[in-house]
């Protein structure tokens, strides 16, 4: 968790924290930092409810959800405020911080500057992200696993027909419920288990170089 703010308060797991180390990840030295009380029920809780504390204004929440994970992935694509894209918990909503989370960085080492980007789904070692571009056409760009976090890999491909791919890879990657224009039970039944896209299900990478051969 990254944040500026002295006292965190994670509403996922009803954990409250004391943040020494500003900005920087994690909470700071042991005796200084860290959590300092857990709330049974996870109860929703606001500066009001602590005597002493004030709101904290950040640009670190969440502007869209692009996919919420689900039972079986244990992380959600979002889209910060400031157009950054990141990997985080599972289930949260626009205007929510964050707590544990991986940002998407591009190949000059720069958070990534992808626009519109509305899905993703598993390749071999990695994934692939999908946007749309001003002429309504499906654009997507493979990331695989490396030692600093996903890197970029490859050219940007167009994908011809969403449906014909979802239905090769029987993955909903625009995240409308819908595999091939079929009713699912939820967004992502490709995934296994990886809590970052790394135990997913394999699918050759290959197939980026054209998602329809």
């Amino acid at each position: 968790m990254k944040s500026d703010a002295d006292v965190v308060y994670d509403t996922k797991k009803g954990k409250l924290y004391l943040n020494a180390n500003g900005e920087e990840k994690g909470w700071g030295k042991k005796k200084v930092g860290g959590l300092i009380a857990r709330f049974k029920g996870k109860p929703e809780l606001s500066a009001d409810h602590f005597d002493g504390l004030t709101a904290h204004e950040s640009d670190s929440v969440i502007s869209r959800v692009i996919f919420p994970g689900n039972g079986e992935f244990d992380e959600g694509l979002y889209q910060m405020q400031d157009g950054t894209l990141l990997f985080a918990e599972p289930d949260l909503d626009p205007g929510d911080s964050p707590f544990n989370d991986e940002v998407i960085y591009g190949k000059d080492g720069k958070p990534l500057d992808i626009p519109n980007v509305v899905g993703i789904y598993p390749i071999r070692s990695g994934f692939s992200l999908v946007q749309v571009d001003d002429k309504g056409k499906y654009i997507e760009q493979g990331f695989k696993y490396g030692r600093k976090g996903p890197q970029p890999f490859g050219k940007p491909r167009k994908i011809k027909s969403i449906d014909k791919t979802e239905k090769r890879i029987q993955f909903d990657i625009n995240n409308d419920q819908k595999i091939a224009g079929q009713q699912v039970g939820g967004s992502g039944d490709a995934f296994s288990d990886g809590p970052s896209l790394r135990s997913i299900n394999p699918i050759d990478a290959e197939a980026l170089i054209d998602p329809l051969a």
